[in-house]
């Protein structure tokens, strides 16, 4: 589609001269459009700067709310490691925690909920269950968990 305005301010939408009524209706659309289209930059902005935020702001945060939902759990984690994937062309840097955690069926699956429903912006993106060796009724599950943070230059951008 292609709007142009003539020397008398008349608009044509593909060479067609628009009438009014449907000047104004094209009016309200573009005004939508561009009401969303600030909307969405807004909220662009606040998920940039409020959920990932760089890793320095946020990292310790996040490793204590994994800790935290699991003793709230009644689920034992141990053996955390903490990989890192830079991700250079979106300025981010994803960070894996993994780790092993001992537990009921019932407690693990409080666990997961929790983990589904932090406010901290975490994917679990991966689950291996096994009989947790002892005969009884716990199972151990090892988890990755991930997260996404600014890489410093996109944060020292941001900040700029």
């Amino acid at each position: 589609i292609e709007i142009t305005v003539d020397r008398l301010g008349e608009y044509a939408v593909n060479d067609r001269l628009l009438v009014n009524n449907e000047l104004h209706t094209l009016i309200r659309a573009l005004e939508e459009v561009i009401e969303r289209a600030d909307i969405n930059r807004a909220r662009i902005e606040e998920f940039y700067s409020g959920w990932l935020s760089s890793e320095a702001d946020r990292l310790t945060q996040v490793i204590g709310e994994v800790k935290s939902m699991a003793r709230r759990s009644r689920v034992r984690a141990s053996g955390f490691r903490y990989p890192d994937e830079v991700l250079e062309e979106l300025g981010l840097v994803r960070r894996r925690i993994v780790f092993s955690a001992e537990g009921s069926y019932e407690a693990m699956r409080r666990f997961i909920h929790s983990l589904e429903r932090s406010d901290q912006f975490l994917v679990l993106d991966e689950i291996g269950v096994s009989d947790s060796g002892d005969g009884g009724s716990e199972i151990r599950v090892r988890f990755g968990v991930s997260t996404l943070f600014l890489s410093s230059a996109a944060a020292e951008g941001a900040e700029a």
